[in-house]
């Protein structure tokens, strides 16, 4: 078990080293490719694994299996990167404390994301768990996974316009950072009300079919969290406008304190709401960071509400402003 253990540690070490790889491209224009790139070897990964489990291997070989392809991955993408950026170094002796120093503090406080979406995730089943008992748990944690179906199209927008959004901050084209900002919001409530509308049709019957009809669905918790997906939507992809400029610590802080407030906000009403107050309570995070967020990236955009809100009721047009200005 021991070196199972140590094995998976050296695996999560490479996948973070793919991170830093990855950034390499994503700062030469080359983000596309690189995302490609991961996604090929995440599939040689799991592949991989699938494999060595097919093949009766014991868990030790599945988790070098997994440490050997990562590994080859790794080092494919450092060539690829070496080949499309030959200018970008890799490797510590090429590091710099100086700005080690200055890109500590927003790394830092990026780390609050992954502890606020703990809090909001595992913390909330845990606090389900410990009012209602663990019947209570199956019943929202099904529910939940079912409706975050739209959460995976959400991400998949912020990634793509982060990095264009860096790009736009870095030349001080903020006409630009606007109108990617404004698109993106577009597209995102939009491919949220799909897939809301989506799941308000079937999610019954396909949480019927995927739990055997072994399992009741809580029509209130449902429609809840559909709400609470497109509140969390609209918030999270205006929220990488401060991340593309580095200028999340207060938003990361917002949310970490937010979510850490939410657990005992839900202590307090599934008592009285069931499994409605877990849901009311992630929803008042939400709106909490719709509050902070939509203000904070609007003043960092030079942008109003006014314009903001009736561009996203228009056709949407990128236009890309003046490439050199500043605003």
């Amino acid at each position: 078990m021991i070196a199972i253990l140590c094995v998976l540690c050296v695996y999560v070490l490479l996948d973070l080293q793919w991170t830093v790889i990855v950034a390499g491209f994503r700062s030469d224009g080359n983000y596309s490719l690189g995302t490609h790139l991961g996604n090929i070897g995440r599939f040689a990964t799991n592949a991989s694994s699938i494999v060595a489990v097919a093949c009766h291997a014991s868990p030790l070989l599945v988790a070098v299996t997994l440490v050997v392809v990562r590994l080859a991955s790794n080092w494919t993408c450092q060539l690829v990167l070496r080949r499309k950026s030959p200018w970008l170094s890799y490797g510590y002796r090429y590091s710099s404390l100086k700005v080690i120093r200055k890109l500590f503090r927003p790394a830092l406080a990026y780390m609050a994301f992954p502890a606020g979406n703990a809090f909001s995730l595992q913390g909330m089943t845990i606090v389900v768990g410990a009012t209602l008992g663990p019947i209570a748990v199956v019943m929202f944690s099904t529910v939940r996974t079912l409706t975050r179906f739209a959460y995976q199209m959400v991400d998949m927008i912020t990634n793509s316009v982060w990095t264009e959004l860096a790009v736009a901050f870095g030349v001080g084209n903020r006409q630009l950072a606007r109108n990617i900002h404004r698109c993106a919001c577009q597209a995102s409530l939009g491919l949220s009300f799909t897939a809301i509308l989506f799941l308000s049709l079937f999610g019954v019957r396909i949480y019927g079919y995927w739990t055997h009809h072994q399992i009741l669905m809580d029509i209130n918790l449902f429609h809840l969290l559909l709400l609470e997906v497109l509140a969390n939507a609209f918030w999270f992809t205006s929220s990488v406008v401060s991340m593309a400029c580095n200028r999340h610590e207060r938003q990361a802080m917002v949310y970490l304190l937010a979510t850490a407030l939410s657990l005992p906000l839900a202590y307090i009403l599934i008592p009285w709401l069931g499994l409605k107050g877990a849901a009311i309570s992630l929803l008042m995070v939400d709106l909490c960071m719709i509050g902070y967020v939509l203000g904070h990236s609007l003043a960092l955009l030079h942008d109003n509400l006014a314009e903001f809100a009736f561009a996203l009721v228009r056709a949407p047009s990128l236009g890309a402003g003046n490439p050199g200005g500043s605003d």
